[in-house]
């Protein structure tokens, strides 16, 4: 079952987006050649933006805004079900919590400072994920 699913079934009027499709459909469209932007930034010494490839600069945008489009949500899910957490899915929580979102983390890593400093509700699985939905939570801003 998808996450989505699971916040539609108590809240079907949410509005859900997930931004890795978003990043996929952007890289996919975009003809940019970014494995050769990249590989010249793993060969290099260093990064300057003013000397980068137009092709990485695009895409560093592109993950700006999908990060921040985050910290205009109500609530934000973050999905980390391994043990070593996304520096993306971090980036995200963190807009989201200076964006005032409610952010629900659904992951065993507790004890990870960047989980904890930005969720304010850490679940272990989906199971527990839609139980606390079930429980009509306090949603800092509510849904539309």
């Amino acid at each position: 079952m998808q996450i989505s699913d699971i916040v539609r079934r108590y809240h079907p009027d949410a509005e859900c987006f997930d931004p890795h499709p978003a990043m996929r459909s952007f890289v996919r469209s975009s003809r940019i050649p970014l494995g050769l932007g990249f590989a010249r930034l793993k060969t290099s010494n260093g990064f300057d933006e003013a000397r980068a490839s137009t092709a990485v600069l695009e895409l560093r945008d592109k993950f700006r805004e999908l990060t921040a489009e985050a910290g205009l949500c109500d609530l934000v899910i973050a999905y980390l079900p391994g043990r070593v957490p996304s520096m993306g899915s971090a980036m995200e929580m963190y807009s989201a919590h200076l964006g005032g979102a409610t952010v629900v983390s659904i992951t065993k890593m507790r004890e990870n400072l960047s989980v904890l400093s930005t969720s304010d509700v850490i679940v272990p699985d989906l199971r527990r994920f839609d139980s606390w939905l079930a429980g009509g939570p306090n949603i800092r801003r509510q849904f539309n």
